[in-house]
């Protein structure tokens, strides 16, 4: 027979331990509420300083001398125009923006928005967007409503060139294997009238796909089964060798890296789609030491991610999702990244290039009736491409494999498989997306590119060809 004083203390034993779990529960709960909320705080806070730079950039565009340097609210005025009003806006929920301008040149203006919040218990933190504004109204350097060729390297084979890459007076361009491409090639452009092949005892030994740059580093996704990361110091590019490899990384799975993006201390890679488990598509990684790669998240997705394009807190995919031809991803903590949604477009051609900037995004596509190849979002006060105003769209007559754009953000530059038109120029700054020129490279499909505003040249690849572009002398001001 039990007695009561054990009974007693049985029950009180029961009600400690369901106290503690409930506690626990209740933990848990909390902390996945605060969870969201420091979530929500970040996009309404990402949301607001993007807008902050559109109503900036609407001042711009009627005045440029009105983008006076000092620290700044902006709001819509009287008169229904943007304008600068006191120091910072104070927005409902007790979010508040400020901008922030300093004058880089007479014609040339970098703006920080930035919007903290103080929530108290709830959290506290900041979201900061930069963007370089230039006077438009004036000369932007060449004239890229008309192009020519400056000068070019014809390979004798098939190397099938992927991506460009430029450092001082060196390209580094990635290619196929597959018709005796070597992967990785470097050309001397000091002479842009007549790039000159160096380091080519140089074999990659897989094929290069998307390169990117930091500081001294060249990263390189790899068709590789073990080491799809490649990590290359380009300090001497005329002496470039096998030697110059720092670093590596496996993805899971073999041979599935496509596309790399850096921002700050932070790579990006987009990876082919995979339907294993553990083998996801996109990742990120802390390079804050340039000799190491060290995981930090990733997302999983039913999607190959072969460009990807920042912008903010935001990472941008050209994805093989049919039902989601771009994808977007909070990057803002790179150890605890998310998807934030996408864009459905009609039919199922695949997402192949991105560009995000200040007034939208441009997704270039896969050639296929009945759809235009590229289309351009409205992102001015989302993270995520609105279903209105807009999207906006261009018939490209082919596939558009890369692209770029111009530090005004006028010029858009598009690498395509258009068989007379495999480098098309569009006017990007409004909806109309018309065309400002065009190039017939005449050696095959326009594969890659990129612009390099301090040279002011587009650098493309196609099939058999590295091509330097140059705009036309003289004043030109954006239509």
């Amino acid at each position: 027979m039990r007695r009561p004083a054990f009974l007693l203390v049985e029950a009180l034993i029961g009600i400690a331990l369901f106290a503690t779990l409930v506690v626990a529960a209740y933990g848990i709960l909390l902390q996945g509420q605060a969870s969201s909320i420091r979530g929500g705080d970040r996009v309404r806070a990402t949301e607001l300083t993007n807008r902050a730079l559109q109503g900036a950039k609407s001042m711009r565009a009627e005045s440029f001398a009105s983008i006076t340097a000092g620290t700044h609210g902006v709001a819509v005025g009287s008169d229904g125009q943007w304008t600068w009003s006191g120091s910072q806006i104070t927005h409902s929920g007790g979010y508040i923006t400020s901008i922030a301008v300093s004058s880089l040149a007479s014609d040339w203006v970098r703006l920080t928005a930035t919007t903290r919040w103080n929530h108290g218990t709830n959290g506290s933190g900041s979201v900061a967007l930069s963007a370089d504004f230039t006077n438009w109204k004036q000369s932007l350097g060449g004239n890229w409503s008309s192009i020519s060729l400056e000068g070019s390297y014809i390979d004798s084979g098939t190397p099938l060139f992927n991506d460009v890459v430029i450092t001082g007076n060196y390209a580094f361009v990635s290619s196929e294997t597959s018709d005796g491409g070597v992967g990785l090639y470097v050309f001397d452009i000091t002479n842009k009238a007549a790039p000159v092949r160096v380091a080519s005892s140089f074999t990659l030994g897989a094929p290069g796909y998307q390169m990117a740059l930091s500081g001294t580093g060249l990263y390189i996704t790899v068709g590789s089964a073990s080491d799809e990361i490649k990590v290359y110091n380009v300090s001497s590019p005329s002496s470039f060798s096998s030697s110059n490899l720092i670093t590596s990384y496996d993805l899971p799975g073999s041979a599935r890296a496509r596309s790399v993006a850096i921002g700050d201390a932070t790579l990006f890679v987009g990876a082919a789609e995979s339907a294993t488990a553990g083998q996801d598509e996109f990742y990120t990684f802390d390079i804050s030491s340039s000799s190491t790669i060290t995981f930090q998240d990733s997302l999983d997705d039913t999607a190959t991610f072969v460009d990807i394009s920042l912008r903010g807190t935001g990472a941008y995919l050209a994805s093989s999702k049919d039902t989601a031809e771009i994808r977007v991803v909070d990057v803002g903590h790179p150890t605890n990244i998310t998807f934030l949604g996408g864009y459905n477009l009609t039919v199922v051609y695949d997402g192949l290039s991105v560009v995000a900037f200040s007034e939208g995004t441009l997704l270039g596509r896969t050639n296929g009736p009945p759809i235009s190849e590229l289309t351009k979002f409205d992102i001015g006060t989302a993270a995520v491409p609105p279903s209105s105003p807009g999207p906006w769209y261009r018939e490209m007559g082919g596939n558009v494999n890369a692209a770029g754009i111009d530090a005004s953000e006028c010029a858009g530059f598009f690498a395509t498989s258009n068989t007379t038109k495999e480098l098309q120029v569009v006017n990007v700054s409004g909806t109309a997306l018309g065309e400002l020129a065009s190039y017939n490279t005449t050696t095959g499909d326009g594969r890659g590119l990129t612009y390099d505003a301090s040279l002011d040249r587009v650098f493309m690849v196609t099939n058999t060809a590295f091509l330097i572009i140059k705009p036309a002398s003289g004043t030109w001001i954006c239509p």
